[in-house]
């Protein structure tokens, strides 16, 4: 019978969601020793813009697949790094972009 599954079957099939689980917690929350490091530190030297830039494109595309195949292990994952890349790419903006123009325009004053 094609619709009745062994209870190993069951067991493994709930290993591999919970590795599902795990693996979206994981990858979601990699980001957040950068994301601290970067908030205390008010910098981000070092980063590549165009990384941010594009984990963060990745991540909207990824969700967009997601959400269309309601695979929620996944989805937990690409909100949180939507959020986390999100969060990296207005710091950049904040402290090395708007840092770099104030130090510009104070050196041409002097």
């Amino acid at each position: 019978l094609e619709g009745v599954r062994s209870s190993g079957e069951k067991t493994v099939e709930i290993m591999v969601e919970m590795c599902g689980w795990l693996g979206g917690i994981l990858l979601a929350t990699c980001g957040l020793p950068q994301l601290w490091k970067s908030w205390k530190t008010k910098e981000l030297k070092g980063v590549s813009l165009i990384f941010l830039l594009w984990w963060f494109l990745g991540e909207v595309f990824s969700l967009i697949y997601v959400v269309y195949l309601k695979k929620w292990p996944l989805l937990v994952n690409f909100l949180f790094n939507l959020w986390i890349s999100g969060t990296l790419l207005w710091l950049y903006w904040k402290y090395e972009w708007q840092g770099e123009k104030v130090e510009k325009s104070s050196c041409q004053g002097a």
